[in-house]
């Protein structure tokens, strides 16, 4: 064992932090704006702040952004200053079109002081790209969400484009509620494109779909439930790494209990 190892494995850190909030509201706009300081524990004191607003634009139509700056706190084995963020955002919120409900959101992050083991030349990066989401109201007990994310990921000094951050990500989900039965089901499925050298021999071609069903014994508020649950549905592959595979289709059930 090295002498940095022995040091590390002794290692003890106290972190602490103050900070305060607020909201100010003028007719449709609302002003929020927030402070925060911390003491990392690892020889760095950092200041944190953050500036948003939303306007109420109509009755079902908001308008957001914020910018803030902030850190990645860190973990026991960094002895560099924290990972730091500049980040920004704007989007809206709707639910004018009948039956539906958008958001979406476009982000811009600045990283620096970056210490990433596996891209030891990346020190600074620049995260862009937008979310976007969609959900339906609720129709005989059925309603559908889905969400989707586009990341731009480069090196800040060379323009070159990060491996191992996906590009695409997107999450589906098809929920049932009968509260009259108390039966309820989700059906939730996820597909991330991994944006990974071909030697890591990555697998993102497929979708992983999770099946979760519940049924309450009664009606009461603390009555027990039977569940059910079958994780990785057809059995997909889904894994950045070829020697990290991803678990294969698994079974779970029981009873739940509410105290």
């Amino acid at each position: 064992m090295t002498l940095l190892q022995a040091d590390l494995d002794e290692r003890v850190m106290d972190r602490w932090g103050v900070y305060t909030n607020g909201a100010y509201t003028i007719g449709d706009l609302t002003i929020l704006p927030g402070i925060r300081f911390d003491d990392t524990g690892i020889e760095s004191n950092l200041l944190s702040y953050t500036l948003g607003a939303t306007y109420q634009l109509t009755e079902k139509t908001v308008l957001r952004c914020y910018g803030a700056k902030g850190y990645s706190l860190p973990n026991a084995l960094r002895v560099k200053p924290p990972e730091q963020v500049w980040t920004a955002q704007v989007g809206a919120e709707s639910s004018e079109l009948p039956y539906v409900w958008l958001k979406g959101t476009f982000f811009y992050n600045q990283l620096w002081d970056i210490d990433n083991a596996y891209i030891p030349d990346l020190k600074q990066a620049v995260r862009q790209g937008g979310e976007f989401e969609v959900r339906t109201v609720p129709l005989y007990g059925l309603f559908f969400t889905a969400g989707y994310t586009f990341t731009d990921a480069r090196n800040r000094e060379t323009n070159e484009r990060i491996k191992t951050v996906p590009v695409h990500s997107a999450k589906l989900s098809l929920q049932y509620d009968d509260s009259h039965t108390g039966l309820r089901g989700v059906l939730t499925g996820n597909y991330v494109r991994w944006n990974t050298p071909p030697e890591n021999g990555a697998r993102d071609a497929s979708v992983l779909w999770d099946l979760s069903l519940t049924k309450s014994i009664s009606l009461r508020e603390y009555a027990p439930e039977l569940f059910f649950t079958v994780h990785n549905v057809f059995d997909n592959s889904q894994y950045q790494l070829f020697m990290l595979e991803n678990t294969g289709r698994w079974l779970e059930g029981g009873m739940r209990f509410k105290f």
